[in-house]
């Protein structure tokens, strides 16, 4: 392996010399920066070239191709041998990426100080031509990068992202460059063009004081468990539990008596108290996802949290619903005011509510509700082969295709397994599992917003408890927002009560009725596991594991 290694550094190392080399000789020739700029980007095609060890710039070369051939492939940080204002500014703002949520080394930073540093200690010549045009380059490449991070954000494949699609973006990112050369500050430039949504502003805002506290030590990771009967794995499982809170600061742990369980609960009662946690000194799945969520992590989901915020609307709608599954809620926003709060119930890990947007289209008071196929195969059918008389027992009935009821007993329940030729109704009534309201909307899940005859869930701290659909505490304050809006737009002649006076009449009558919106009201279903407070970011539990999956993604370089 040393020796595959040694060859491969050298053919590296040859590839750069020779790089190098040509790069040298069209300056002899030509005596130019712009000689030495046109040999790079061409070979930096070529995706065996390195610009340096381990620097490529493959995914943004294409770009840089264009950019430098409307510039005449004139270098754009600099002049004869001196440094433009904001390319000083770039390497400042490169150091502190991170209060923008973005990681430094993905944009060539050490590569940068180095050249600088190797630049600023001598004289303009033909010697540091090469240095002079490398550097120009990588900065371009770490300009258009950041550019394309803050605006579209790195939550998409390659081929998506704008940088790579030089057909329809090219004028996006040499548009940047022109600001540049307007003398406009480097700082404000990255600062338009990111979200100007005031969630998004306030977790900025909460990051800047995070990231100069931040811990970036590198804690042992803990595995959720040991194989059972493997004694050599336990005593490394146990072993791991004592060391990583041995590094606790605060936390003092005297023993590594691996064998003595009462002194690792009685340590373990002691970090739960500090985290303000149950104190219960058990080992469990939540206590070792706490443990493992150090700083890094946390950095990696205020960064994920941050980029999803760039796949929403720049100008958001006059009026809307907002969900943030992790944080159980939801918000109703009317002309950039928070009209609404409500708590909400959202589906278990295992029947995720989905994230989408769409368009609230009806409110039918009093609903009916059809009990989708999942259900029906995962948890009623093996309970009708038991017992046909379960659907009864549940205030169900049950309807052939044509809507004709039909009695359980008379069904042989035990021939199907994959699911039934039949439609399982609850009527409306109190007793419905949609409650008194549902909010229909569009959407290829079959999921919708709804009351619920549960609503004693809504006192729960934990409330991903449902089978996909969202349970709304505040539901009649909604409907009431929502027709009153609606009865606003549609006729400034009409009174505005005419709707929420019905409303309120068919809940107090208890009758199904259906009223439709002619302005539909925008709903956006997002994921969002942290937020800011103040000066102080608010962690979410990572319920979907949606997180973990896009950091493992997307950012798995940078853990």
């Amino acid at each position: 392996m040393f020796v595959i290694f040694f060859l491969d550094s050298c053919d590296e190392n040859h590839q750069n010399n020779q790089s190098d080399k040509v790069i040298s000789e069209a300056i002899k020739r030509n005596n130019s920066e712009v000689e030495a700029i046109k040999i790079i980007l061409s070979q930096s095609i070529d995706a065996a070239f390195k610009i340096d060890n381990n620097i490529s710039l493959l995914q943004s070369s294409q770009l840089l191709q264009k950019i430098y051939s409307v510039n005449h492939f004139l270098p754009i940080w600099s002049d004869t041998g001196k440094w433009k204002n904001y390319a000083l500014d770039l390497i400042d703002y490169i150091d502190t990426s991170a209060y923008d949520g973005l990681f430094r080394q993905d944009y060539h930073y050490q590569s940068i100080k180095k050249i600088y540093a190797l630049l600023k200690h001598n004289n303009y010549s033909v010697e540091f031509t090469k240095d002079w045009a490398k550097a120009d380059v990588l900065m371009t490449d770490a300009f258009v990068r950041i550019c394309q991070d803050l605006k579209q954000g790195r939550l998409q494949s390659d081929s998506l992202l704008w940088i790579s699609d030089t057909s329809r973006f090219s004028n996006f990112f040499y548009n940047q460059i022109q600001l540049l050369n307007s003398k406009q500050n480097i700082f404000d430039i990255f600062d338009d063009l990111q979200p100007d949504n005031s969630d998004y502003r306030q977790l900025k805002k909460a990051l800047k004081p995070f990231v100069k506290k931040m811990d970036n030590t590198n804690y042992t990771h803990l595995d959720q468990g040991f194989t059972k009967n493997d004694e050599k794995d336990s005593l490394l499982f146990y072993s791991n539990i004592i060391k990583r809170l041995s590094e606790i600061k605060g936390l003092k742990v005297d023993s590594l008596n691996i064998g003595d369980s009462l002194w690792i609960a009685e340590t373990i009662k002691k970090y739960q108290a500090m985290e303000n946690l149950t104190v219960d000194g058990k080992i469990s799945a939540k206590l070792i996802k706490r443990l493992n969520f150090t700083d890094k992590d946390k950095f990696n989901s205020i960064a994920v949290t941050l980029d999803r915020y760039k796949s929403y609307p720049q100008q958001m709608p006059e009026a809307y619903v907002w969900i943030n599954l992790p944080a159980y809620s939801l918000y109703y926003f009317d002309e950039d005011s928070l009209s609404l709060y409500s708590k909400i119930v959202c589906g278990k890990p295992v029947t995720a509510s989905p994230i989408l947007n769409s368009n609230i289209k009806e409110i039918i008071t009093y609903p009916t509700w059809t009990v989708p196929t999942s259900i029906i195969k995962k948890e009623m059918l093996p309970q009708l082969k038991m017992n046909p008389n379960y659907l009864s027992k549940k205030g169900l009935k049950l309807y052939d295709h044509k809507g004709t009821k039909v009695d359980p007993s008379s069904v042989n329940w035990k021939k199907y397994n994959k699911g039934i030729p039949y439609k399982i109704r609850q009527g409306s009534g109190d007793g419905n599992a949609l409650g008194a309201i549902k909010f229909n909307f569009n959407n290829p899940f079959d999921v919708y917003l709804h009351d619920t005859n549960q609503r004693y869930l809504f006192s729960s701290n934990k409330r991903a408890l449902s089978h996909g659909c969202i349970r709304v505490e505040n539901w009649k304050k909604l409907a009431l927002l929502m027709l009153r809006k609606d009865s606003v737009l549609l006729s400034k002649n009409k009174s505005v009560k005419s709707k929420t006076v019905d409303l309120l009449s068919r809940l107090e009558k208890k009758q199904k009725h259906t009223f439709s919106l002619s302005n539909q009201v925008p709903i956006f279903i997002g994921y969002f596991s942290c937020e800011g407070k103040g000066d102080t970011v608010v962690f979410h539990e990572d319920i979907y594991g949606n997180d973990e999956k896009l950091v493992n993604l997307y950012f798995k370089k940078n853990k």
